[in-house]
């Protein structure tokens, strides 16, 4: 903690951004904390698009709740999802090829 707040010269310079551009692998390994560790325990809700409601796998519904922590363990969305893998979110990292295909945008911070 001291390293980031030694480049800041206030606490409130210490902002996503700023933080991104002088440690880009903090927020990796956050990200991927997140990941794996969701900070909330139940279902995320969400309308869906049309206000009249939406058919989803026969039944209708009009909201809808996702469990962040089931959705980032899916094995058919991730490669390795009971694994802590900074490297995920590496565009250039060692094994990005391996993790191209995994659902990403799925996890919403």
């Amino acid at each position: 903690m001291k390293e980031v707040r030694g480049v800041f010269s206030s606490a409130a310079e210490i902002q996503p951004k700023a933080v991104a551009k002088k440690y880009p692998f903090l927020l990796i390994v956050l990200k991927e904390g997140f990941r794996v560790h969701p900070p909330a325990p139940f279902g995320m809700g969400c309308m869906v698009k049309d206000p009249a409601g939406a058919s989803i796998d026969g039944g209708w519904a009009s909201r809808v709740h996702i469990f962040q922590w089931a959705s980032n363990m899916a094995e058919s969305d991730w490669t390795r999802p009971q694994e802590f893998l900074p490297d995920w979110w590496l565009k250039d990292g060692i094994e990005a090829d391996e993790f191209a295909k995994d659902a990403k945008e799925s996890l919403h911070l």
